[in-house]
This record gives C-alpha cells, structure tokens and sequence, in this order.
C-alpha cells in the first residue's frame, strides 16, 4: 500500500481543522487518530518545531505546522500536494517516536 510521509497540512487541506482538534485540543493527543469520516493517520511533533527535515536515504520533509505525519494515499484529501512530502509503499507500517526521532515503518526521520 502506497503510504504518504511528510507534514500533514499538506494533505488535510479540507479537513485540517479537525485534524488540529485532536492534535492541539485540550487533549493533545500524537499517534494513530481516526477522523470522523473514519480516515485514520499517524502524526507527532518534531523536536524543534518547522523545518526540513531528513529520512536515512537523504529525502528531505518540509515541515509549516510542526509535525510530521503517514496517511495512505488513497485518504488524502482531493487538492492535496504530495509533492511536498514522500510517497513510500509499505505493508502495516510500524510508526513510534523515540526522542525526536520518528519511525514510519523502515523510514526513520531525525528532527532532534
């Protein structure tokens, strides 16, 4: 399955509002979050904030809104921009982040 990496905001164009409800709400929650449409994505704050970012195989990540994120491609939203992220195929991608390092299944990005 094709699965998009990169700052969310990109991709969320119609729906970030809500995405930012759960992510900046009262109860600021990072990880696996399901929308109301039922559209589930991973996303977790970088360690300093808005950036470029880089994966283990040199692929930079452009970060406006302080996170990064993995949604797969077929739930982004219609005027998304991908190009301003990376697409990866991955089966079940394992995603965790460790002190400013996060995981995307075999995509590792250090924002520390």
């Amino acid at each position: 399955m094709e699965y998009y990496i990169g700052d969310l905001c990109y991709v969320f164009n119609d729906t970030w509002d809500e995405v930012c409800e759960h992510i900046c709400g009262e109860e600021r929650k990072e990880g696996w979050i399901t929308l109301r449409d039922g559209r589930t994505f991973w996303i977790h704050s970088t360690m300093w904030g808005d950036g470029g970012y880089y994966d283990q195989h040199d692929n930079e990540y452009g970060v406006d809104s302080g996170t990064l994120g993995l949604v797969k491609v077929c739930d982004m939203d219609d005027d998304a921009r991908p190009e301003l992220g990376h697409i990866h195929t991955m089966h079940s991608p394992v995603c965790h982040a460790d002190m400013g390092i996060l995981h995307f299944g075999s995509i590792t990005i250090d924002t520390e």
